[in-house]
């Protein structure tokens, strides 16, 4: 039958199907043995028939990690387990059954599902920021400020600093990229206003960097640097054919310009 025939398709196909089986009597090699396993594998003795087949590194890498779990999602915790009187119930603070009673923990917040446990730790729900954070309450030692949408301290020293950005908590850390509004981590605040975490500052002024990464403007004070700075310019004055040049310059922290000696 020719190839053009529109029956040629069905022709071949009910040709094969027709063609005689394998019958010898030596088994026929698995199939994953000759195109999954790698080269080195199938350099071994063969598996027997019906062994259970080797797991490639592609296979390996498909595979669910089972030694980790998913992160469990709070906020969509509708029932809870009581582990002394084995009920099954709503979340609440205490157990609903009137036999047991047993308080979970010493802070529970039913708006974010947290309990905890900790004996000398304070916790208070922040309506605005809608989660819980460490301190003893609005109005105690933290006030809400609406502009950065974030909980300052009410300390005399952090009131001076404080620098309004509008949701300044809401991005990530500029030095490892990682979320500040719901961090467990400590926060460090800078002259500018801007956040990164305590440890990324540490590391930050470690390496020999004292400007903001965000707006490079300085992270402290650095009055005295900048006069040891001057002290040395002096002990080591320009050429003369340098002596009455003068450079324009960009100060970051005051952003302005301004003509200064070369």
């Amino acid at each position: 039958m020719p190839d053009s025939h529109p029956m040629s398709y069905l022709y071949r196909f009910f040709r094969l199907r027709s063609l005689p089986r394998h019958t010898s009597m030596e088994p026929l090699r698995p199939s994953w043995d000759v195109h999954i396993m790698p080269e080195a594998a199938r350099s071994a003795t063969p598996p027997r028939v019906g062994s259970t087949p080797a797991v490639t590194a592609e296979q390996d890498r498909e595979m669910p990690m089972k030694e980790q779990d998913s992160p469990l999602d709070r906020y969509e915790v509708k029932e809870i387990f009581c582990m002394k009187c084995n009920a099954l119930q709503p979340v609440g603070e205490k157990c609903c059954n009137p036999k047991c009673g047993t308080k979970f923990a010493r802070w529970f917040c039913k708006y974010c599902n947290l309990f905890d446990d900790s004996p000398s730790k304070q916790i208070y729900h922040c309506p605005f920021c809608n989660v819980c954070r460490a301190g003893r309450g609005l109005g105690i030692d933290y006030r809400h400020c609406m502009r950065c949408n974030a909980c300052v301290s009410m300390a005399e020293k952090h009131e001076k600093r404080h620098n309004c950005i509008s949701q300044k908590l809401q991005g990530n850390c500029p030095i490892c990229h990682e979320g500040m509004f719901q961090t467990i981590k400590p926060l460090r605040a800078l002259r500018c206003g801007h956040v990164m975490h305590l440890q990324c500052f540490s590391m930050h002024v470690r390496s020999g960097q004292w400007t903001c990464p965000l707006c490079k403007k300085s992270v402290e004070d650095m009055s005295e640097y900048f006069a040891q700075i001057d002290a040395a310019v002096r002990m080591q004055p320009m050429p003369a054919s340098y002596a009455g040049t003068m450079s324009n310059i960009y100060c970051q922290d005051c952003c302005k310009s301004c003509v200064v000696p070369y």
